[in-house]
């Protein structure tokens, strides 16, 4: 998934802190999601898992940026306003407000000396009066109130790390003259890689450079095939695979 197809798959929708998207408003349980709302957070939790595979609880929206970038320093760089610094699309951007939680935000574009960010819940009170201002919109920002934001970085978990990591996984030392270009197209290197990618790379390997073909249902179960892949699932993949 890229930053657009994440857009289309969430604008003017809403998503809870469990991943559940709903195109009207539900009350949530307060148990399940502070104070019962779909909440600026919950959007940025989405995007940090469908985009690079990270679960994770990293502090409310004003610390949010910093948090996710100290607890996953090979994916993210925390950089601070200042300095004649400015966003990019992609970066999760902490935003100081009058409440002492903050808001939070992805940058879609840059326009001059602002930006545009999509945003969940940016009116907390919105569903009350009937407005949309909860729902996930994008919308024009400046940098007065900005505290930093998380950068992504070189992803483990995009296509062309995943390819390889699992050719360099898998390659048997006899195996010379073969390299990882063998096992993907080298399209959109840096995307990050869905499951079934994953299995098509390691079906791949076997195919084009061990010559044989295997049984992919040793490797995983088929299901949610256009879900981000996560450190975890790529470690259990490629660990099944040696054992073909």
């Amino acid at each position: 998934m890229n930053l657009q197809e994440f857009i289309k798959k969430y604008e003017n929708k809403l998503v809870d802190e469990k991943w559940n998207i709903s195109t009207t408003f539900v009350a949530k349980n307060p148990k399940e999601d502070y104070n019962g709302d779909y909440q600026c957070v919950d959007l940025i939790k989405a995007y940090v898992r469908d985009m690079f595979g990270i679960e994770g609880r990293y502090g409310n929206a004003r610390y949010y940026a910093s948090g996710i970038a100290r607890a996953n320093p090979n994916v993210f760089d925390f950089i601070s306003k200042g300095g004649g610094r400015v966003v990019q699309p992609g970066d999760i951007i902490s935003i100081n407000t009058s409440t002492s939680f903050g808001h939070i935000g992805i940058v879609t574009k840059i326009t001059g000396n602002s930006f545009e960010m999509i945003d969940q819940n940016w009116d907390r009170y919105s569903h009350w009066y009937g407005r949309y201002d909860d729902r996930i919109q994008r919308r024009p920002y400046g940098y007065a109130n900005i505290i930093g934001w998380a950068r992504p970085k070189n992803n483990p978990l995009w296509r062309r790390n995943v390819a390889k990591r699992v050719f360099d996984a898998l390659k048997k030392p006899y195996l010379q003259n073969h390299s990882a270009s063998e096992i993907w197209n080298w399209s959109n290197p840096t995307q990050v890689t869905t499951r079934s990618e994953v299995v098509w790379m390691i079906k791949n390997y076997f195919s084009r450079i061990e010559k044989r073909a295997i049984n992919e249902l040793k490797i995983w179960n088929r299901s949610r095939p256009n879900d981000a892949v996560s450190e975890y699932e790529l470690g259990v993949m490629i660990g099944r695979a040696k054992y073909l």
